[in-house]
């Protein structure tokens, strides 16, 4: 189902997903910073759930739903390519 929410973004695990974000926005470029949330902080009672605190601190996504262009998304690439040198 080309509808289904799920496709709308391309999940992404970085470095420093602060550092990330500040420059993809510095190329014009938004991505979701805020995808994923460690909800075993408030329904299991562990104290560490190394998992679950990796994705929340890693996760950014990318937009690539339909109406992104083609050139948009090598454009992303190009950028994502340049923050890992």
């Amino acid at each position: 189902d080309y509808n289904f929410q799920n496709y709308l973004d391309f999940p992404l695990l970085v470095d420093d997903k602060n550092k990330f974000v500040n420059f993809m926005f510095k190329n014009g470029i938004e991505v979701r910073k805020f995808h994923y949330f460690n909800c075993e902080k408030f329904f299991s009672r562990k104290k560490n759930c190394k998992n679950s605190e990796y994705f929340e601190q890693k996760l950014i996504c990318i937009p690539s739903h339909p109406n992104i262009t083609k050139d948009y998304l090598n454009y992303i690439l190009i950028k994502i390519k340049e923050y890992n040198n």
